[in-house]
Formats: C-alpha cells, sequence, structure tokens
C-alpha cells in the first residue's frame, strides 16, 4: 500500500507541474480565442487544485487539506462543466440548455460556502458538521454522476452534429473528422469513471486510477487538443479575411450564383485544385474574392450538391480518367486515390461503388478486358 501512494503522490505532482505549464502557456500565447482559452485556463486550474488537494492530503499535510476540503465538491462539479465548454464552445452547435448548466456549479459553491461559515461561526457544531459530511458524500454520490454524465452525452452530441455540419463545408479530413475531439471527452470519461469507482472500491486503488486518468487527461488537453484546437479555428476563421461580394441591384440572385459557380468551376478544373487532399472551401473564396457561403449557395443551386460532395465528385472521374493512362498503368488502385485527391481509400471505394454500382477494382478489370 505504501508503494500505491508513493506513485499517487508522483502521479498528482506530475499533473500539478503540468498543469502550471499549460496555465503559463495559455497565459502568455494567443493560440485561442479569448473564451475558448478562459475555459482552458479554468480546467488547468480546477485540476491543479484537486490534484493539490489529494497531493496535501497523501502528504498527510492536514492543516493545509481542512481550510481546502470545502472547495473540493464544487471544483469538482465546476471541472465537468469547464472540460464541456473548453471542449465545445468552438462549435457552432449551441444547445438549449446551455445558458442554464452554469446554475449547477454556481449552486454547489454558494451552499458549501454557506455550510462553511456556518461551520466556523458556530465553532464547529456537531449538526453543522454531519450537514457538511452529508452535503459532501451526497454531492459526489450523486450530483456529481448525473450532471457529469450528462455533460459527456450532450459533448458527444454536440460532436456528431459539428462533424456533420462541417461536411457540409470542408473536404479537408481533419476538420470533418473531429476524432481529436472525441478522444478528449473518452479521457474525461476515464477521470468521470475514476471518481465513481472512489465510491466504489478500495480507495487507494481508486485513488491510482483517478491519478492516471487526470494526469492523461492533462497532459492530452495542453499539449494536442490545444494545439489542434488552434488549428482548426484558423483554418474555419480564415473565412473573415474574404471580401464579402455583394449581389449587384441589376442582376438576380439565381443570375449571379450561377455566375459565380461558373467561375468556381473553371477556377477548379483550370487548376486541378481538386487534387488538394486539404482543400477548403475558404480556400477558393479567398482565390475567387468572394465569401465562402456564396461558394456554397452556389453550388448547391447549380448542382445540388454540398462542397465536400461537390469536390469528391471531381476527383471521383479524374480517377476513373488516369486509371487508364498509360502513365498510371502500374499505380494500385490506393495509389488512384491519392493521386486523385482522396486522403482515404475507403473514401474512394465507397463513393466509387455508389456512383458506379461497381467497385474501383470491378470497374478497371471491365475496362481493361475491353481494351
Amino acid at each position: 500500500m505504501d508503494n500505491l501512494y508513493f506513485v499517487s503522490i508522483i502521479f498528482e505532482a506530475a499533473t500539478i507541474l503540468a498543469c502550471t505549464i499549460f496555465i503559463v502557456l495559455l497565459l502568455t500565447t494567443r493560440l485561442l480565442p479569448k473564451k475558448v482559452n478562459s475555459y482552458g485556463l479554468l480546467v488547468f486550474i480546477s485540476v491543479l487544485f484537486i490534484s493539490a488537494f489529494y497531493l496535501t492530503i497523501n502528504l498527510e499535510w492536514y492543516e493545509i487539506a481542512k481550510p481546502l476540503i470545502w472547495l473540493f465538491v464544487p471544483a469538482s462539479i465546476s471541472l465537468s462543466l469547464y472540460f464541456y465548454k473548453f471542449n465545445t464552445i468552438w462549435m457552432k452547435e449551441k444547445a438549449s440548455v446551455d445558458p442554464y448548466l452554469n446554475a449547477v456549479p454556481l449552486m454547489v459553491l454558494i451552499t458549501a460556502i454557506v455550510l462553511e461559515i456556518c461551520n466556523y461561526s458556530s465553532l464547529e457544531n456537531d449538526t453543522i458538521k454531519a450537514i457538511r459530511i452529508s452535503f459532501t458524500e451526497n454531492t459526489l454520490r450523486f450530483l456529481f454522476p448525473i450532471f457529469t454524465g450528462f455533460l459527456i452525452l450532450l459533448n458527444f452530441v454536440k460532436i456528431k452534429k459539428a462533424e456533420q455540419s462541417n461536411k457540409e463545408q470542408y473536404v479537408e479530413e481533419h476538420l470533418v473528422n473531429l476524432n481529436w475531439s472525441r478522444i478528449s471527452l473518452v479521457f474525461f470519461t476515464l477521470f468521470y469513471t475514476g471518481m465513481i469507482l472512489s465510491e466504489l472500491t478500495n480507495p487507494i486503488v481508486s485513488e491510482l486510477i483517478f491519478n492516471i486518468s487526470i494526469l492523461t487527461l492533462t497532459l492530452y488537453l495542453g499539449y494536442y487538443q490545444i494545439k489542434v484546437i488552434a488549428r482548426y479555428l484558423n483554418s474555419i476563421n480564415n473565412s473573415k479575411k474574404i471580401v464579402e461580394d455583394k449581389p449587384t441591384l441589376t442582376s438576380s440572385k439565381s443570375d449571379r450564383l450561377s455566375s459565380i459557380f461558373k467561375d468556381l468551376d473553371k477556377l477548379t478544373n483550370d487548376e486541378l485544385l481538386f487534387l488538394k487532399t486539404d482543400l477548403t472551401i475558404h480556400e477558393l473564396g479567398v482565390k475567387l474574392n468572394l465569401n465562402s457561403k456564396y461558394l456554397s449557395e452556389a453550388i448547391n443551386k447549380n448542382e445540388g450538391l454540398n462542397f465536400n460532395r461537390y469536390i469528391n465528385l471531381k476527383r471521383l472521374d479524374y480517377a476513373k480518367k488516369i486509371m487508364f493512362d498509360d502513365d498510371y498503368k502500374n499505380y494500385s488502385l490506393e495509389g488512384i486515390a491519392q493521386e486523385s485527391g482522396f486522403k482515404s481509400k475507403s473514401t474512394f471505394n465507397t463513393l466509387f461503388k455508389k456512383m458506379n454500382g461497381i467497385t474501383p477494382s470491378e470497374y478497371r478489370k471491365k475496362g481493361l478486358s475491353n481494351d
């Protein structure tokens, strides 16, 4: 058991150090927008406090831990909310309950403060002390699992909606696939599980599970997700730099959209832009000096497609052309897909069969046999 205590202390100290580094990073850089940055700071501050509290207990610094115990429950509840905000606030999708979520940790904090004031003013009255203990136990045992579980579910739903929304505008895979955000949710769920296990299993073992999960979460959020969110937001915010093209008074909206689509289609075909695996609608907007919403609307109006499908169909046509080209006769189908701008072979195969009724392999064999 002594060894487990020692390992827990090591993990807690490492978590405190990591949180300190990431807090300094967020305070001294401008990697993230202000609101996202603020919730990132709150996440790391909450984790730092929780780990520091556990550390004082394991080091038997009870005189330090005792005055802080009333903050432990509010910090645990708040961490759940701060993580949810940090992991989703940059997404366009908003849940109807979002404005009311702040009330839960706020009410817990106010209750904890009132009980603590009553406790000290009554010289640690046994009744007040019992209420404090009951409040702490019941909040961790019931409110924390329910509230945090709800936020985890809501977080997952937002990720799914954001991915669907991105498919309407982006071809770049890392913008459509938010697995990196989902992974952070998995790490947070491990922390959530560790907190629940602390009520059900050996406290030393459960604390070790908790410390491992919270350190992993901290390192992932700090080292990886901050960087990826910054890259993601930088990509989708490029549209703010684009001059918004407004329809003239002498042309109808339909005619204007047709004109925009012709310019877009010519540019995409002439420069073979669809061969870029990381092509975005904003990049085309910059080249045409148009806001991306007009490009998206023009594609939908003239082709009945979203941007993702529009570009991938061009890639598909290109793949069918080069499949029988002498310069590419020794290329595998995966090589053909990559040369055509597809980052994923599975996407190429799925779309090809959907549009042609046969797989790329069958299409190639059929073409060769016709020769």
